[in-house]
């Protein structure tokens, strides 16, 4: 034991590499990878068969290496019956596979030619080589001939594919003779193990470690070679993992850490931070999700807080969940589940709990609660001995964000809360004095009862929030704050978006001169605001076939017109425009009656598209963009058939809170995720909403201004959304109010984009990754989305730690951090912080094509689609290039200069040097 400590000691004494400078690998065999949350990860080991391409993994920082067995082959793998015979030696009975002779030269070549290119042909350029050394399960071999072999293949990758990349599992006894090809190093268990046999972790024995501790040592100090350890812990022991992939990251290894299977997001040199809140739901209660209330009100403050809602339907089997995936729980229930329903609930709820994950709960239970769950979540039940009436004795703070919470509590579960450090939110007494909690956070999680979650005005349709959610959902569900991807603001600014549902473009303006809407538009709209609009068309309003063949040339003629526009982006409407998508019982009066036409969404669809490019749009111009209609519920399956054909889609949600109807009800989630296929909302809803449906007053969507302004502060929740129908533009007075809109807009800060890249940014938020890398931030995206917002509680950047970030900028709500591409590490401070010795963008109204920073030299460049203005600040000392049409104004604030930049043009480049 003593010569172990030792030799421990020794090797950290002996490291070469700063913690900070180690790779980070992730290992996972599981079917289903989720690719979005490992690209925080350098490499990231996958099981090439259960569903990974390399070509569709979208990260410059991330890789995917293929596993890939050379000593062993399982009976299940696709080439197994072709393998040579002759190759074919003992049977390895633990998992199932036949050890193979690496001294067969056929099995060299049907290695590199059946196993290996298939896989590099589909964009795998690294490899994670195991079972090096199970030659030694062969009833007879000659180790020289072996080691040889194996030499010999692994030369023999290098010569066919140059550029391959690869990991060893261990080899140690190779490693001298593949000097300069071998990237890493890896074996297993240098603490903990998976005994496969037993299914149990185990402590690994202390001379197994020194023996294992030596061979990392020698493959780094002698060949250079960094290691990677991969150790094995239950799934859910999250403390555990953490405290192992500590002690192997304070050796210099690169550590993973993860179950037997190798099949959840374990931990390594950095640690996943899960995005993901379960939403068990009652598919009795509304006819779909999109009208649930857990959709309509609590997805958008859990989007808000930067995590992500995955519906569960409570009367289907319920999948055990892990805390590697989901950082939570929530339900909502308005009354009981189905009753056979409610022994299996229980059941797995008890055993969620048993995990650690915590859980919220809202409204109802769902069910009466038994005496073995009212015991696993510490409630007693009180309800013989405190008959009602009740009254408030004691509310939170969070109690009454809205609207005061009732006094005439009386429907109400009756249940002590007994649980050690459990914080009441709100309790009740009756009149004998005796008390209990109406809801309460607690060591599982939290929950609160009806009617202290929402009150409504059943005959107004008017919801409002008792409590305050964004609280209640932190404290409830135990969450830490986080960077939060945020798809309403780039580098410091709020966007602005504007797109235009085609409907009624054969609409007569009513207006002096032979004039239709959309031709309006063109002369008020386009030509006069330099802002970048997104133009949709439906193919019935305008072509030949559709339902005015005899206007068909002029609508025609007036879209291609539009579209000719710089700043008009072009977008489809559908074919037909669905009232009611996704209809079984699909018949006439639920679309546009066109003749002979037959609903099918690849038409209304993709078909629509193609029309559009084939006689509309000038060539080049993209055109990818759908606004969907009518109801605007597309189901999974249609919202697939977008995304399986490259098009993007937005439309729906409908947030539309203003003074007179003033509930954060009305502001909806960034969009909805089912069956992995993504819906984007449009920020903010159109005129339709506030012109009654277009019946008056036609000036009314002026209100939209209310909504902008209460969607930006207290908390920007949304971009600037100008989103309406071309039959706006048929009447002056709502011609009048769209001007207003837009005049308003104008004198806001803003930054400009158009409706495809925000979808962009939107479903990025979607794929968004967060990690932990000690006290490091790490954030990694698609590159659509460039900002997170930090929560004041976690303070701001520290700019000259930070790594790929341009700056930030202080919101209303916390502060902006400007990522340069689709990665960023930074770590944080409470203000006040010292001011950071290299130049930082505080905010610009263009996205940044480029910010190098090489030692002294900060060179930039953002473009845009309006003139850039930029405002950036620097140590004292440093001094700015421009070019001399951009016009500047420098300020002092103590030992930091102020750069206000303004270019005439829609780029800005510069030059600081310090």
């Amino acid at each position: 034991m003593l010569r172990s400590i030792f030799l421990l000691l020794s090797f950290v004494a002996s490291l070469c590499f700063a913690q900070h400078s180690l790779a980070s690998v992730a290992i996972y065999y599981g079917n289903g990878i989720p690719l979005d949350e490992f690209k925080v990860f350098d490499t990231v080991v996958v099981e090439p068969g259960h569903g990974a391409d390399p070509r569709k993994y979208k990260s410059s920082t991330s890789r995917l290496f293929a596993y890939i067995s050379i000593g062993e082959a399982n009976k299940s793998a696709p080439y197994f019956d072709l393998i040579p015979s002759s190759a074919k030696g003992a049977e390895n009975k633990t998992w199932g596979s036949v050890v193979l002779d690496q001294s067969s030269a056929e099995w060299r070549e049907f290695f590199l030619s059946k196993v290996v290119a298939p896989l590099w042909a589909k964009g795998y350029k690294g490899f994670f080589i195991d079972t090096m050394d199970s030659y030694r399960l062969l009833d007879q071999f000659d180790e020289q001939a072996q080691q040889d072999g194996v030499v010999a293949t692994i030369n023999a990758m290098h010569a066919r594919f140059p550029g391959v990349q690869l990991i060893v599992n261990r080899g140690f006894e190779v490693l001298p003779r593949l000097q300069g090809k071998v990237f890493m190093i890896a074996a297993e268990s240098l603490f903990q193990r998976w005994n496969a046999q037993q299914k149990t972790y185990e402590i690994v024995p202390a001379s197994d470690r020194e023996w294992l501790l030596n061979q990392f040592k020698v493959a780094r100090d002698q060949y250079g070679v960094p290691g990677l350890s991969i150790e094995y812990v239950a799934p859910n022991d999250r403390q555990k993992m953490r405290e192992t992939a500590s002690k192997i990251k304070a050796l210099g290894l690169t550590p993973w850490v993860a179950d037997g299977d190798l099949a959840t997001m374990g931990m390594g040199t950095v640690e996943p931070v899960p995005r993901r809140i379960a939403i068990i739901y009652n598919s009795k209660e509304a006819s779909s999700i999109p009208y649930s209330n857990e959709h309509r009100f609590i997805e958008m403050p859990i989007n808000y807080l930067g995590y992500l809602c995955e519906y569960i339907d409570a009367n289907k089997p319920l999948p055990p969940l892990s805390r590697d995936r989901y950082a939570g729980v929530l339900t909502f229930f308005a009354g009981d589940l189905p009753p056979a329903v409610w022994p299996r609930y229980q059941q797995w709820l008890r055993a969620t709990t048993d995990i650690g994950l915590p859980i919220a709960m809202l409204g109802r239970l769902g069910m009466p609660f038994s005496n073995s769950l009212a015991s696993k979540f510490g409630f007693r039940d009180i309800s013989r001995s405190t008959p009602p009436p009740f009254e408030i004795s004691f509310q939170d703070s969070m109690i009454g964000l809205e609207a005061a919470p009732s006094n005439a509590v009386n429907d109400i579960p009756v249940l002590q809360s007994s649980l050690p450090g459990t914080k009441s939110l709100v309790t009740l007494r009756n009149a004998s004095g005796a008390t209990f909690d109406g809801g309460a956070i607690t060591s599982w999680g939290g929950y609160l009862w009806n009617p202290f979650v929402m009150t409504e005005a059943r005959e107004a349709g008017v919801v409002w929030w008792v409590v305050d959610p964004f609280e209640f959902l932190k404290r409830a569900l135990h969450l830490a704050p986080i960077p939060s991807p945020d798809p309403s603001t780039e580098n410091g600014v709020r966007l602005f978006l504007s797109h235009i549902d085609g409907d009624g473009f054969p609409s007569k303006a009513e207006m002096p001169g032979d004039l239709y809407a959309p031709e309006v538009l063109y002369n008020e709209i386009f030509t006069k605001y330099d802002l970048p609009i997104s133009m949709s068309i439906i193919e019935a309003e305008t072509a030949p076939w559709g339902l005015y063949p005899e206007l068909s040339p002029r609508m025609e003629r007036i879209a291609r017109k539009m579209f000719q526009l710089d700043n008009i982006e072009v977008a489809s409407h559908t074919f037909s425009h669905p009232y009611k998508w996704d209809r079984p019982d699909y018949q006439p009066g639920y679309s546009m009656p066109v003749p002979g036409y037959q609903y099918n969404p690849h038409r209304e669809i993709v078909g629509s598209l193609d029309y559009i490019r084939e006689r509309l749009a000038p060539a080049g111009k993209p055109a990818e963009l759908l606004f969907w209609s009518g109801d605007t519920n597309p189901s999974p399956s249609t919202v697939k058939v977008a995304t399986d054909n490259g098009v993007l889609n937005i439309n729906g949600g409908d947030t539309s809170i203003t003074k007179q109807n003033n509930s954060i009800t009305n502001i909806r989630s960034v969009g909805l995720q089912r069956d992995g296929y993504i819906q984007i909302y449009a920020p903010i809803t159109n005129e339709n909403i506030y012109t009654n449906l277009w019946t008056g007053p036609f000036y009314g969507f002026r209100t939209v201004i209310e909504t902008i302004e209460m969607t930006g502060n207290p908390r920007r929740i949304k971009p600037i959304g100008v989103y309406y129908h071309t039959y706006s533009a048929s009447k002056p007075a709502a011609l009048t109010a769209l001007k207003q809109v837009y005049d308003w807009t104008l004198k806001q800060p803003m930054n400009p984009i158009f409706t495809s890249e925000y979808v962009r940014k939107a479903n990025d938020f979607f794929s968004s990754a967060i990690a932990k890398d000690g006290e490091y931030w790490i954030v990694k995206t698609q590159g659509d989305l460039r900002t997170v917002r930090l929560p004041k509680e976690i303070g701001q950047v520290h700019i000259d730690s930070a790594h790929a970030i341009a700056g930030s900028n202080a919101g209303p709500d916390g502060s902006y951090v400007h990522l340069i591409n689709d990665s960023g590490r930074f770590r944080t401070a409470l203000p006040p912080q010292s001011p950071a010795t290299k130049p930082w963008l505080v905010n610009a109204n263009g996205r940044i094509s480029r910010w190098d920073h090489n030692g002294k030299i900060t060179t930039l460049s953002i473009t845009g689609h309006r003139a850039i203005t930029a405002e950036i600040h620097a140590p004292k000392a440093c001094q700015l290039s421009i070019s001399p049409r951009v016009r500047q104004s420098i300020t002092g604030n103590g030992d930091t200069k102020i750069f206000m930049l303004r270019s005439p043009e829609r780029s800005l480049e510069a030059e600081i040097r310090c």
